[in-house]
This record gives structure tokens, C-alpha cells and sequence, in this order.
């Protein structure tokens, strides 16, 4: 397995795990999030210097997403982990 930083072109398949029915069940909330929305989160999100995304990878397949929220005064981070729905139950 590789981990590597979030490039432009995941964006879309971010987006498509995260609207995912299994995945949405998951969330705090747990709605289908437009295009626009999930733009200006990313984009919020790259520009926090205080959150942290990174794509895990096996044999050049993309296996999800880790975001790692760090909170400086408390001195910790909130990780969140989305699986690509096409890699559950694999052993991942």
C-alpha cells in the first residue's frame, strides 16, 4: 500500500464515495452533497493549514481517503476515513 497527498484529480471520486448510500449512512450528515458544495469544502479544507488529506493506494487502485483535522489548542486530531465503495470488504 501507498499513501500520497490528495491531487486535483480525486476530487470527483471524493465526491463520489462521500455521496455514496453506504458511506452517507455514516456521516453527521448525511445528505447527497451537491458539486458546488463539495468544491467549496475542499477548497476551504486545502486552505486550512490545519487539515491534512491523503489518498491510500494498492497496485494503482485508490482505496479512500484519510483527513486528519488538527486541533492546535488541544493538541489532536479528529481523523476521518472513507473507503472507496468498490474496495470494502477486501481486507483493507
Amino acid at each position: 500500500m501507498q499513501i500520497r497527498s490528495l491531487k486535483e484529480e480525486d476530487f470527483i471520486e471524493i465526491l463520489n464515495w462521500r455521496n455514496d448510500k453506504y458511506s452517507r449512512k455514516m456521516f453527521f450528515q448525511d445528505e447527497i452533497i451537491s458539486l458546488r458544495e463539495h468544491k467549496n469544502w475542499l477548497e476551504n479544507s486545502k486552505n486550512n493549514p490545519n487539515i491534512e488529506f491523503y489518498i491510500g493506494e494498492c497496485d494503482g487502485d485508490k482505496l479512500g481517503v484519510v483527513r486528519f483535522d488538527f486541533n492546535e489548542s488541544e493538541n489532536f486530531s479528529e481523523i476521518s476515513i472513507n473507503m472507496n465503495p468498490e474496495m470494502r470488504s477486501k481486507g483493507f
